[in-house]
């Protein structure tokens, strides 16, 4: 899969573009990239495209609001190319939040060659979010581009969203989503040192700084532990350690590998 952040860059090839951030790459999602694919499964020469923004819209629009994001971008990546994306373009937002509706579709048809579009019901685009999915469809009539608009994905009763399952993680609801994303929640990180005092009770951990997105509550879950190509049964506290020291607030991530010894994994 290609990555690139600038648009002048993009390879001259006929595209079967998607539009959104795709945080957390939920079953909404993968319907939409399915459909996109499938234009691909007709023309092999087609490449699946996502066109993406950084900064996410809304926390440059509101600079106040951070939001937490499910998955770093690496980990986004990893998960789209699984799921047969081509090339990804992510684009610098505030160079082109001011264009109108019809420039921006202009400057898509021009850099990405699109000859299809595939975008979910709820999305919105150009200055001041005045493009709507309506205005994107009647456009492509005169483009001859042919316009997929994805309607809500609906389970267990609920709109599949990624505010949804921001929801669900803050109130420690893991298993439930494994319902409604496409693969478990992950943290990603380098191994640091700890305080290595589970080493002198037989029970080591793996340590990593706390990545910066969203992260479930305080506790202990049952997790599974990828070391390169090797996956490993394990046990995963999020705390502050209070047992060890009753003043630390910093939050901590340690994992303990169930009946496996491994060497030393620092760095």
């Amino acid at each position: 899969m290609i990555f690139l952040t600038n648009p002048n860059q993009f390879p001259q090839v006929k595209t079967s573009l998607f539009i959104g951030n795709f945080d957390g790459v939920h079953i909404g999602h993968k319907k939409i990239i399915e459909t996109a694919n499938s234009f691909k499964l007709k023309n092999k020469e087609i490449k699946t495209t996502l066109l993406t923004f950084n900064p996410h819209p809304r926390e440059f629009l509101y600079p106040n609001f951070k939001l937490p994001i499910i998955t770093q971008t690496a980990e986004k990546l990893e998960i789209l190319e699984k799921l047969g994306v081509d090339i990804v373009l992510s684009l610098d937002f505030k160079q082109y939040y001011s264009m109108n509706p019809e420039e921006f579709l202009n400057f898509i048809r021009e850099k990405l060659n699109p000859i299809a579009i595939t975008v979910g019901f709820n999305f919105f685009f150009g200055k001041n979010q005045q493009g709507t999915t309506d205005f994107l469809f009647w456009w492509s009539k005169s483009t001859n581009i042919k316009t997929t608009i994805i309607p809500p994905v609906i389970k267990n009763g609920i709109r599949i969203s990624s505010s949804a399952i921001r929801t669900m993680i803050l109130q420690g609801e893991m298993e439930r989503i494994l319902d409604f994303l496409t693969e478990p929640y992950k943290m990603t990180g380098t191994i640091i040192r700890g305080k290595q005092l589970g080493r002198k009770i037989d029970f080591p951990t793996l340590n990593i700084n706390p990545p910066d997105k969203i992260i479930p509550p305080y506790g202990v879950y049952v997790t599974k532990t990828k070391i390169e190509k090797k996956t490993y049964l394990s046990v995963t506290n999020i705390g502050n350690n209070p047992t060890i020291n009753s003043q630390n607030k910093t939050t901590t991530v340690e994992t303990h590998i169930i009946n496996k010894k491994l060497s030393e994994l620092y760095d």
